[in-house]
């Protein structure tokens, strides 16, 4: 257990998707481990604040990444590895982006076809 906590704590992304593809750790791990992390440094009072979103999908989407894993799609080394964007990178998905200030508050990406 302690080698997955040093793994998740201070390893690099390579390392994780190493992990996730030799089928040591999930995505779906992964990703709840982080999203507890943000619960406990990011979030309340005395928080960090440093989380502003959590995509509503990313437990679907590791254990979708887990799905493809299990049926031998591996797309690259972070297949299934997750990630943080800053809010100022505006995606497809209608993620919130501030940019880190208020004035563009409320403001997210849309979809042109």
């Amino acid at each position: 257990m302690r080698e997955f906590l040093d793994l998740l704590n201070t390893g690099s992304a390579l390392e994780i998707g190493a992990a996730i593809s030799a089928g040591r750790l999930t995505s779906l791990e992964v990703t709840e481990w982080y999203l507890r992390r943000i619960a406990l440094y990011s979030d309340g009072s005395e928080g960090l604040n440093c989380v502003r979103s959590i995509s509503p999908a990313a437990r679907e989407q590791a254990a979708s990444a887990d799905a493809e894993l299990a049926a031998g799609l591996r797309r690259s080394p972070l297949h299934g590895v997750p990630y943080l964007l800053k809010d100022n990178v505006f995606t497809a998905d209608g993620a919130f982006a501030s940019a880190g200030c208020r004035a563009p508050a409320g403001n997210a990406a849309e979809v042109v076809d």
